[in-house]
């Protein structure tokens, strides 16, 4: 009689083979999804901010918008916009007590210059950061000597967007 027993299966083993099924699926198509999902394309864009200082008069009146840059002889970026101010310092201010603490004042350095400016540049987006022109990693911090037809300039990373 044991042998003519029929096998029914309920709603909770249906699930569990189905989930089972779906695991073992997963499992093959996962690093597929992946890169998928991490899938960056070489033309990705993005606007870099910058600032470089202490940049002569003739220095910075060489500057124009829609500049492209070189960096290392690949090319970097379009210079978009940019602002000039006076070029400021810290001078310690000497104190007379010697309980008070130093504290400084910003002085204004004749004849240099501060140029701040946004730089759009091509290049890849990738999970651990954004790499200008595929291979040059950028970051905020980072310190670059680019150069134009016109100029060449030192600049700081200050943002990318």
């Amino acid at each position: 009689m044991a042998s003519g027993k029929k096998v029914r299966f309920n709603v909770i083993d249906f699930l569990l083979v189905v989930l089972i099924l779906l695991s073992i699926v997963a499992m093959f198509l996962r690093p597929t999804v992946l890169e998928k999902i991490g899938e960056f394309t070489a033309n990705d864009t993005v606007v870099i901010t910058f600032y470089a200082d202490r940049l002569t008069e003739e220095e910075y009146a060489m500057l124009t918008e829609g500049d492209q840059f070189q960096l290392n002889g690949n090319e970097f970026g379009e210079l978009l916009v940019f602002t000039t101010e006076p070029y400021r310092t810290l001078q310690l201010i000497e104190s007379d007590v010697e309980s008070e603490a130093p504290f400084y004042e910003s002085v204004i350095e004749p004849d240099l210059y501060t140029v701040k400016g946004q730089i759009r540049v091509t290049g890849t987006k990738r999970q651990d950061g954004f790499y200008a022109g595929g291979n040059l990693p950028v970051c905020v911090g980072s310190v670059y000597t680019v150069q134009s037809d016109s100029c060449v300039l030192t600049l700081q990373i200050t943002g990318i967007s």
